[in-house]
C-alpha cells in the first residue's frame, strides 16, 4: 500500500466528527486545527476520499493534496508523528513473535492456540494502524517486515491450533 513519497501531503479541514476515521488513515492533526498526513498510500487522495467515505465521513469534509510544504513546515509536520516509538513497538512486536515461535511446543495447546491468537491480532493490529510514512521518515522495522515474520509464524501458530481443536 505504501508508495515511494514526492513531497506532497494531504491535507484534510477539522472536523470532529471524522477525527477518528482520518486517524485511522494516518493523518494527524496539526497545531492549526486542520488534519495532514504525507502522500505516499497507493491511490493517493481520491482513494483516501473513498475510504473515507467507507468509513461513513461525509463527502463535504474539505480535502485537498498539497505538492509541497516548505522546509521548517515539513519538519514541523514530520514531527506530528512518533516515528522512534513507533520502531521501537515494532521491534518488541518482532520479538514477542520469535520468543512465542518457540515457546508454542511447549505450551499446553488451549494455552498455546491463545497465545499464537493474541500474537497474530496484535501483527494484524499494526499493520491496519500503521500510517506508512515516508520509508526516508520511517523507523526499521518498517511494517512491510511484519508481514514475513508472522507468515514465518504460521506454522507454529497452525500446529497449536491442530493441537487444541478437537477431533471428529
Amino acid at each position: 500500500r505504501r508508495r515511494v513519497w514526492t513531497g506532497c501531503w494531504l491535507l484534510a479541514a477539522d472536523a470532529p466528527a471524522a477525527a477518528e476515521a482520518l486517524q485511522v488513515e494516518g493523518f494527524r492533526r496539526t497545531a492549526e486545527g486542520f488534519w495532514l498526513r504525507p502522500d505516499t498510500i497507493v491511490g493517493g487522495l481520491d482513494a483516501c476520499r473513498d475510504r473515507l467515505r467507507e468509513a461513513g465521513v461525509p463527502p463535504t469534509l474539505f480535502t485537498a493534496r498539497l505538492d509541497r510544504l516548505d522546509g521548517a513546515v515539513t519538519r514541523t509536520a514530520a514531527s506530528l508523528w512518533d516515528v522512534s516509538g513507533m520502531g521501537e513497538a515494532r521491534k518488541a512486536l518482532l520479538a514477542r513473535l520469535v520468543r512465542s515461535s518457540a515457546q508454542l511446543g511447549s505450551l499446553p495447546p488451549p494455552a498455546a492456540a491463545r497465545e499464537s491468537l493474541t500474537r497474530g491480532a496484535a501483527v494484524v493490529r499494526a499493520s491496519a494502524g500503521d500510517p506508512l510514512l515516508p520509508m526516508d521518515w520511517d523507523a526499521r522495522p518498517l511494517v512491510e517486515e511484519l508481514a514475513p515474520a508472522l507468515q514465518a509464524y504460521d506454522g507454529p501458530r497452525r500446529e497449536a491450533w491442530a493441537a487444541a481443536l478437537p477431533r471428529a
